[in-house]
């Protein structure tokens, strides 16, 4: 909408008394900056494609990486460790992966061996990512307790996947694509944010 403004979406948030010290707990995809850092030193952290390449290249898509690397894993854990200690208030941080994962996911057979080519487009990929930041979100715990992962439960990502997730130290956050399911005794809250028309969807014990 071009007559919602930066300003006006700003005001928003504060109305919906979003921010503050604890940071926010909104996960996006968390990335997108990777392309950046290691396209040419360690390409080999990227997802692999379809044609035989590395996705190198933000656009389109944003930035996607292999989930079974164990460097990537290494490299997303001291990000998440690096961000907690110089922001030691902060209680969030996203791992998600890039936009349109049935499209730039990464080929690699361990990759491809989590994903699941039975389930419905809705979860083909909820194994590979949701194990994935489990496995961060356990290991981010040992040095950084009561600190949070945060995902979307979005895309090919969307249904639950074949294993609990780790509700001690990871934070879901449904998008519109999600299936509309609540875990039970949860109530849904949706809030709107103007500046991006994009509901965020929030899941409070009852």
């Amino acid at each position: 909408d071009p007559d919602v403004t930066t300003a006006d979406g700003s005001l928003w948030l504060r109305r919906m008394r979003f921010g503050g010290s604890m940071g926010s707990p909104i996960a996006n995809h968390s990335f997108n900056n990777w392309v950046r850092r290691f396209a040419k030193t360690k390409p080999e952290y990227l997802a692999l494609q379809a044609d035989g390449t590395r996705k190198t290249s933000e656009k389109p898509g944003g930035g996607h990486v292999c989930l079974s690397h164990p460097g990537v894993f290494k490299q997303t854990v001291a990000d998440k460790l690096e961000r907690f200690e110089k922001n030691p208030l902060n209680k969030f941080s996203a791992v998600m992966p890039g936009d349109s994962l049935g499209l730039f996911h990464c080929r690699c057979d361990k990759c491809m061996d989590q994903v699941n080519t039975k389930a419905s487009e809705q979860g083909a990929f909820s194994n590979l990512v949701w194990g994935y930041v489990n496995r961060v979100a356990a290991e981010v715990a040992k040095k950084a307790p009561g600190k949070y992962i945060t995902c979307c439960a979005y895309g090919s990502y969307r249904r639950r996947p074949d294993f609990p997730l780790m509700r001690q130290h990871q934070r879901k956050q449904i998008t519109p694509a999600a299936d509309g399911d609540s875990p039970e005794g949860h109530t849904v809250f949706t809030l709107f944010r103007p500046a991006t028309c994009c509901p965020y969807v929030f899941l409070q014990k009852t």
